[in-house]
């Protein structure tokens, strides 16, 4: 993908729950797995991502102007739907991501899917005031 926005709907119970946004310097491999059908985890694992954090103030890409505030510090993070994560790759550009839907396949749906929109700012600041979001 090759895009700075987007939406993505795919199966975070294949490939490891693993998926690629972006490419090059601006490329960011996000790692997701099973929490409910309201709350989902996400992890820094990948080489690509230097760290993530949840900004929770925000309900709208818009509104996460810098990275004052965020914590970068942890592994993992949980994610309620509408919430918007904030990533940063190993090259120091960031992304931001909104969790639209989750499906869980032991809560009563037919699969596992996870429903997001993302944007990447390739100006390497955390400024996403540019940005809309749903």
């Amino acid at each position: 993908m090759d895009s700075r926005t987007g939406e993505i709907v795919f199966n975070y119970s294949n490939h490891n729950g693993r998926y690629m946004i972006g490419r090059g310097q601006w490329k960011f491999e996000t790692e997701w797995s099973k929490a409910s059908n309201t709350f989902i985890h996400i992890y820094n694992n990948p080489p690509s991502i230097r760290g993530m954090a949840i900004a929770r103030e925000a309900t709208l890409f818009s509104q996460v102007i810098d990275e004052k505030g965020l914590d970068f510090t942890s592994r993992a993070r949980t994610v309620n739907v509408g919430q918007i994560v904030v990533l940063q790759n190993s090259n120091g550009f960031y992304a931001v991501l909104q969790i639209l839907e989750i499906k869980d396949d032991t809560r009563g749906d037919n699969c596992d899917e996870l429903h997001f929109q993302y944007a990447i700012q390739t100006n390497g600041s955390c400024d996403f005031s540019e940005f809309s979001s749903s």
